[in-house]
C-alpha cells in the first residue's frame, strides 16, 4: 500500500479536463476512462472526502488525478504487483530524481533492454525502472507474464 501525504486545502476546481495525465504507465482497457466520471462525481459531493482508495492502482491515472485536483484530503494507492508497487515507492517516497536519470540515460537497444530485463538487481529504484522498460517496450504496455 502507498500513502500519498496530506493535501489540507479544500479543492478549487473539479474539473476532469484540468486533471493532467500524469501516469507513467502506459496500460489498455484501464480505469483511465473512469477519471472523468469520478472526479465530476467527487466533485458534485456535499463533502469533502477524508480518504481516497484505488484498489488495483496500476498506471493510477484515477488516484493521481483526485490528488492533483485536490479532491480528497489523502489518497492511497493499492498495488499487488511488486515491480508496478516498486515504480509508485520510488516515485511517492522520494527517489524519483534517480529513476529520472536512469530514464534519460538509457539508450534504447535490443540489447541494452535485454541486459535491463535479465537482471536480477534489487534495488528498488533499479525494480522501478525495469518495469517501467518492461511496459514501455511490451505491446500494448502489457507487462504479465506471457502476455505478448
Amino acid at each position: 500500500m502507498i500513502r500519498s501525504k496530506q493535501h489540507p486545502e479544500p479543492a478549487r476546481t473539479t474539473s476532469a479536463q484540468q486533471a493532467s495525465t500524469l501516469s507513467p504507465f502506459r496500460y489498455p482497457g484501464g480505469k483511465s476512462g473512469l477519471r472523468s466520471k469520478i472526479i465530476n462525481w467527487l466533485g458534485d459531493l456535499d463533502f469533502r472526502p477524508q480518504h481516497f482508495l484505488e484498489p488495483f492502482a496500476g498506471g493510477a491515472s484515477v488516484g493521481l488525478a483526485i490528488a492533483e485536483l485536490n479532491l480528497a484530503d489523502h489518497v492511497t494507492l493499492v498495488e499487488l504487483d511488486p515491480q508496478v508497487a516498486a515504480v509508485w515507492k520510488v516515485i511517492l517516497n522520494g527517489s524519483v530524481g534517480a529513476l529520472a536519470n536512469r530514464l534519460r540515460e538509457f539508450v534504447l537497444t535490443d540489447t541494452s533492454a535485454r541486459e535491463i530485463l535479465d537482471s536480477n538487481d534489487r534495488l528498488l529504484v533499479s525494480r522501478a525502472f525495469r518495469c517501467l522498460l518492461l511496459n514501455r517496450i511490451s505491446r500494448g504496455g502489457i507487462i504479465a507474464p506471457e502476455a505478448g
